[in-house]
């Protein structure tokens, strides 16, 4: 099934009726993205645009399967945003530091 000229056409209630085709892509992410999703989504950006579903397989008949997301990539994420916090949190204690040895009499 085709889901129309638009990708916003996509209907997850269809999720059975899709197939591949040049405008919906699967790709099973079980080690996080895979490199090949950038080709794909590099392919829709210079075409007509499209949906990529990610912890989603493909059968041998072309029908699809979830796979899900595992846990790793969702801890991944976190991790890297409570790093980006700290960073940041320890930057504007620096500024502020900075600030008083300029001016020691605030």
């Amino acid at each position: 099934m085709d889901f129309g000229e638009n990708p916003m056409d996509f209907d997850i209630r269809k999720f059975e009726e899709y197939r591949e085709n040049n405008r919906l892509e699967v790709k099973k992410a079980e080690g996080g993205l895979p490199v090949n999703m950038w080709d794909t989504y590099s392919s829709f950006a210079n075409s007509y645009g499209g949906v990529i579903l990610l912890g989603v397989g493909e059968r041998q008949d072309g029908s699809f399967y979830t796979t899900g997301l595992k846990n790793e990539q969702k801890k991944q994420a976190e991790k890297t945003s409570r790093k980006s916090k700290q960073k940041k949190q320890a930057e504007k204690a620096s500024r502020k530091n900075k600030r008083k040895r300029k001016d020691p009499g605030k």
